[in-house]
């Protein structure tokens, strides 16, 4: 996978996905080195241990939070050209393992077979300082697993997410369809999804062609 660049959310004007100014950029890519990874995990122990409580901190003495499934997913993480020492975002795609996805697990959803054709969306995060015009770096995070799947030849994403991120994503045309009532976990409300690539891609260029031009890569301007 390419390294794709971004805008940042105070450089992005309200009817543009891809306008910048002096060069400030965000990036969105997978981990080069042990020193990259271990940045993720360290940004995912500050937000799902220390900040969300999610998992209890005292089970991770090393202050990196990882899971058996790291071993079988995709890692991405994003950084503001202006810090690039340190990530402002992250998210891993499960890909097909012996040990089954989450939703499947705790929510008792069906997949379909072969798994090789899914993914399950997990891990997504947005540092607090950028929660604020956070659509953006939503944006480009959807962009990269769209490219992602697509060149995979994947269909179905899964994923848990609570509600008020289910709707922003539906703002977007990225319309990610319930599959079961919602139920607590992570320490949270939230509900097992799926996005069909194929039908919200439809949706998207029919409903929001600035934001599929901008997610194909066919947007030049």
């Amino acid at each position: 996978m390419g390294v794709f660049a971004y805008p940042r959310p105070e450089d992005i004007s309200k009817n543009s996905t891809t306008t910048t100014k002096k060069g400030k950029m965000i990036e969105i890519r997978q981990p080069k080195n042990d020193s990259e990874k271990e940045m993720i995990h360290r940004l995912r122990y500050d937000v799902y241990c220390l900040e969300k409580k999610f998992i209890d901190p005292d089970k991770l003495s090393n202050k990196l939070e990882y899971d058996g499934l790291d071993e079988y997913s995709v890692a991405f993480f994003a950084i503001d050209s202006d810090y690039p020492d340190k990530i402002i975002g992250c998210f891993r795609l499960i890909t097909e393992n012996p040990v089954g996805f989450p939703i499947e697990k705790e929510f008792g959803v069906s997949l379909p077979v072969p798994s090789n054709a899914i993914v399950e969306i997990s891990r997504l995060i947005v540092i607090p300082a950028f929660r604020g015009s956070g659509r953006t770096l939503l944006k480009a995070m959807f962009k990269e697993i769209y490219l992602y799947c697509h060149n995979n030849k994947i269909r179905h994403c899964y994923a848990t997410v609570e509600r008020p991120l289910l709707l922003i994503l539906d703002r977007l045309g990225v319309t990610l369809r319930p599959l079961s009532d919602a139920k607590w976990y992570m320490n949270g409300l939230t509900l097992p999804t799926v996005l069909d690539l194929f039908e919200a891609e439809q949706k998207v260029q029919s409903q929001n062609p600035e934001f599929y031009r901008y997610a194909t890569g066919s947007n030049n301007d």
